[in-house]
């Protein structure tokens, strides 16, 4: 018999003592929270099931195809026990200093002098991170006016000597609008350039990035780069950008993050295997 403690939570209102099953059936409110509190006085603590799972495993249906194993390192290139350890320290470590880094100065945290994309924006942080592929071309398209045609009149040399000096003012003109059009074209694409991601350049993991991104916005984007990795090779860039987000990633993982991990780390494998220089930077 297990004793419940009444206080545990406040009454609603108050109902006292019990009612037994030979008292007959409730005839009221109050008659049938008695009857639950002398049913709920004599359930055991813990309840064990009896019945053994294992009669079911040749009853269970394989729903989804397990992934292929991981394949094995090659001669020479597995790492030893004592880097592995001292990597995950310095791992750890540098987790708990930028966590405690946000906490004690998260209201004067520098903001990167750009627009951080959305976290569902995959082509906005690919070229955040890696820098555009092919600029547009009409950024840098001049802008030109047409060539004035000259007219080789010769019966007409007089008239066109004569109105000379007109013709000279005006093409002065012209090109004073055209030196000022150039100096106001050249001031409005470099304010473009500064405020659209400085034309698409790559930009590194820095603290001033990393810093200001939330947790959803990390799980998203860690995410964006295991799936850009399934048809790319690891650079160093491509390392750099995701050991930094595996530092920001909060625990407790959800399981579409841990999925992704694990795929990451079957590429990652697969790329290793093969690999035949024991010296490749990529180690």
């Amino acid at each position: 018999m297990m004793e419940i403690d009444d206080e545990l939570l406040p009454r609603a209102f108050a109902v006292d003592g019990e009612l037994p099953p030979e008292a007959g059936p409730p005839s009221s409110g109050e008659d049938y929270l008695r009857r639950v509190r002398w049913e709920a006085r004599r359930c055991p603590g813990v309840v064990v099931s009896e019945i053994d799972p294992r009669k079911f495993d040749n009853k269970q249906t394989q729903f989804a195809n397990l992934p292929p194993p991981c394949p094995p390192a090659p001669p020479g290139m597995r790492p030893v026990s004592l880097w592995e350890g001292t990597f995950l320290s310095d791992f750890e470590q540098q987790r708990q200093n930028i966590a405690n880094s946000i906490i004690q100065n998260r209201s004067s945290i520098a903001k990167p002098p750009f627009t951080i994309p959305h976290y569902n924006d995959s082509r906005g942080w690919n070229i955040l991170c890696f820098g555009a592929k092919e600029k547009s071309s009409s950024v840098n398209k001049s802008t030109t006016t047409p060539d004035v045609t000259k007219r080789s009149d010769t019966s007409s040399s007089s008239s066109s000597s004569s109105s000379s000096p007109t013709t000279t003012n005006s093409e002065n003109n012209n090109n004073n609008d055209n030196t000022s059009a150039g100096s106001t074209t050249s001031t409005t694409s470099s304010s473009n350039s500064s405020n659209n991601n400085v034309l698409g350049q790559p930009h590194p993991p820095l603290l001033s990035i990393v810093m200001v991104l939330d947790s959803v916005t990390i799980s998203a984007v860690l995410q964006h780069h295991i799936n850009w990795m399934e048809n790319q090779t690891l650079t160093a860039d491509r390392a750099k950008w995701l050991f930094a987000l595996l530092i920001r990633l909060e625990k407790p993982i959800d399981a579409d993050v841990a999925a992704s991990l694990r795929s990451l780390l079957r590429r990652i494998c697969v790329i290793r295997s093969k690999l035949t220089d024991a010296t490749d930077q990529m180690l």
